[in-house]
């Protein structure tokens, strides 16, 4: 029996996941400050906008399964733990969520 599954796993940034697609795609770390970046955050601009297109392509990569996670909280450089809210952008697909 042929196996249509790739054997093995794909690391990958959304950002270099431009023009692949997958049958499982898993996102990890989606809370506000990460994605979007806390720098494209501050300038509110062309960057907020240029992370909303990385993710739309990152949405569009998974064949069949798409899971998306974020942190409820997140260990700083300096050890301190710090809050962690989802990213701004899943916002809209609250409705379509189990």
């Amino acid at each position: 029996m042929c196996n249509t599954f790739t054997k093995g796993i794909t690391l990958s940034t959304v950002h270099t996941m431009k023009g692949q697609e997958f049958d499982i795609v898993f996102l990890i770390g989606m809370d506000d400050g990460t994605f979007p970046d806390y720098r494209a955050v501050q300038k509110n601009g062309v960057d907020l906008k240029q992370e909303k297109n990385n993710l739309y392509v990152a949405f569009t990569r998974a064949k069949r399964f798409l899971y998306v996670t974020y942190p409820m909280q997140k260990t700083m450089p300096w050890g301190a733990l710090k809050g962690r809210t989802k990213s701004r952008f899943l916002e809209v697909f609250d409705d379509y969520c189990l």
